[in-house]
């Protein structure tokens, strides 16, 4: 096509205004230099159809890797010869631009560390294609889990063990897990004591010597933000969410300050209780106020205990049925349970 003639201006405007594809046109348009520009700055997947000749350009492979959308699922250097794949520093704004890219680069720049740095940086999941001996490259590893904890799953094995690292990937984990962990470091108690006060929940993953350890309890107890944001959300204590208490040693579970601490951060925590503490009144309070099923947990006696069955009923109307026969004859109590007593009365005569 005669590049002054109307038409192939048109065809110009086209790619620049309107996002024809390539994919659409004749073979001698997709070898036009002009065409394949304006078709890879309006789309870098657009070089996918580009002649070979020009996928060997770097300044057309530049251009579409600039234009290539970073949320998108493919980089524009999947499509570039394998001369620019092995170009480093096309290979360098690549990787800055697109999480995708260090897969498509040449083995050896997978090795370079400047590039795969700056693809961690860029896009942490790039650890997965970084060579082997990057892989164990503190540095590397760490700015990595930095921003995704679970990352450290790619990391050589000898990080793993490393407590910087662990403790950075336990930092950025959305649900924390030791299951990648060496059990040597399941058995370290200052790292486990800094573990469980991130997430309690990891203290289902300690060192069974250790899930006697008062202060490691203790301190797995206390709920984090997340866990607190997570209640709020779903309005109230569960019975899923911040219940550690079941992964502490037995010994612990028959110690009133431990167990006390317990119910009071989630009421759900009295089911994991030794039997001897559930005669004890304020554990019982404690627990009801947040949990108020919990009523049937108690002993007999605490069932007649005005206060606690009136905690209870509060806070979940159908824990007036654990209640002595003699509070269910309570008017008040009657009252605060009136909506589950209407439910119950409907049930019975359907």
């Amino acid at each position: 096509m005669n590049k002054k003639s109307p038409e192939y201006k048109l065809m110009i405007e086209e790619f620049r205004n309107n996002g024809y594809s390539l994919e659409y046109v004749d073979d001698s348009l997709k070898s036009d230099f002009e065409i394949v520009l304006e078709a890879v700055q309006h789309d870098g997947y657009e070089l996918k159809y580009a002649d070979d000749k020009l996928k060997a350009d770097r300044e057309l492979v530049l251009a579409a890797l600039k234009q290539n959308e970073v949320n998108s699922s493919y980089s524009a250097l999947e499509f570039a010869d394998e001369s620019l794949k092995a170009d480093r520093e096309i290979v360098l704004e690549a990787v800055r631009l697109h999480p995708n890219s260090l897969s498509w680069a040449a083995e050896n720049l997978k090795a370079d560390r400047e590039i795969v740095l700056e693809a961690v940086k860029s896009h942490p999941n790039s650890l997965s294609w970084a060579a082997e001996s990057l892989q164990a490259d503190k540095e590397v590893v760490l700015e990595a889990v930095k921003k995704d904890g679970n990352l450290i799953k790619q990391a050589d094995d000898s990080l793993k063990n490393d407590h910087e690292v662990v403790l950075a990937a336990i930092q950025n984990m959305d649900y924390p897990s030791l299951s990648f962990a060496d059990d040597s470091l399941k058995k370290d108690r200052e790292l486990m004591l800094k573990m469980v006060q991130i997430d309690g929940s990891l203290l289902e993953h300690v060192d069974d010597n250790l899930k006697k350890d008062k202060e490691i309890v203790l301190a797995a107890l206390k709920l984090n933000k997340a866990q607190l944001d997570e209640m709020a959300f779903s309005g109230g204590v569960s019975a899923y969410i911040g219940v550690f208490l079941e992964y502490a040693d037995d010994s612990l579970k028959s110690d009133r300050d431990v167990v006390l601490e317990a119910v009071k951060n989630n009421g759900y925590s009295l089911e994991h209780a030794d039997d001897s503490l559930k005669v004890d009144r304020e554990i019982i309070l404690e627990a009801v106020k947040s949990a108020g099923d919990m009523l049937k947990n108690a002993d007999e006696s605490l069932k007649a205990d005005r206060e606690i069955v009136f905690e209870a009923v509060k806070n979940k109307k159908m824990s007036y049925q654990y209640a002595s026969e003699d509070l269910k004859n309570d008017p008040e109590l009657k009252e605060i349970a009136k909506s589950y007593l209407e439910f119950l009365e409907e049930k019975n005569r359907t």
